[in-house]
Order: structure tokens, then sequence, then C-alpha cells
């Protein structure tokens, strides 16, 4: 198993837009082959920064989820939102 957390912050004014834009990927991701979690978060201390929190099944189904259209539409969508570089950190979750 996989755990992703991404880290987003927006620039002022830009919170509702990427609300809407993460929430058609949230949306379309949940149904994913692989997706067994993925939700985003508002930062309970500052309205610009948000998480994504995601669980998948294999590496290679979120190697997968990167590549289809509404999460590359994503991108496209919150570029002129974001204040800085999205950061993400992968943890491997395998049980033992």
């Amino acid at each position: 198993m996989v755990v992703v957390h991404a880290f987003i912050e927006v620039k002022e004014g830009m919170a509702q837009k990427f609300v809407e834009a993460a929430g058609k990927c949230v949306k379309e991701t949940r149904k994913e082959p692989g997706c067994n979690f993925y939700t985003l978060y508002a930062d309970a201390e500052n309205p610009l920064k948000f998480t994504i929190v995601e669980e998948w099944e294999s590496k290679a189904a979120l190697d997968m989820h990167m590549t289809l259209p509404h999460f590359i539409q994503l991108g496209e969508d919150i570029k002129d939102l974001v204040a800085a570089p999205i950061s993400a950190k992968v943890f491997n979750a395998e049980m033992m």
C-alpha cells in the first residue's frame, strides 16, 4: 500500500476556485481501481493551505492515476491558483 500527502498553498482569494477544481478530481479519483482513499482537507489555521491525503493499493495504481485526464486537468486548472510549488510526501504503508 502507498500513502501520499500532497500539500498545496493557494493565492489570496483563490481558495474557493481551488476547492471547486480539486473537487472534480477527488470525485473521479475515488472511482479509480486501486484507490482506497482520496480526500481534500482545508487547513484549520490557514484558509489558503490544503492537504490531499491518498491511499493506493500499489505504486502502479498511483502511477496510473497520474496519467489520467482528470488528474492532468487538475494541474491545468490550478496552475494559476497556487502560491508555491505543490509538495508531496509518499509513504510505503505495507503492513508488517
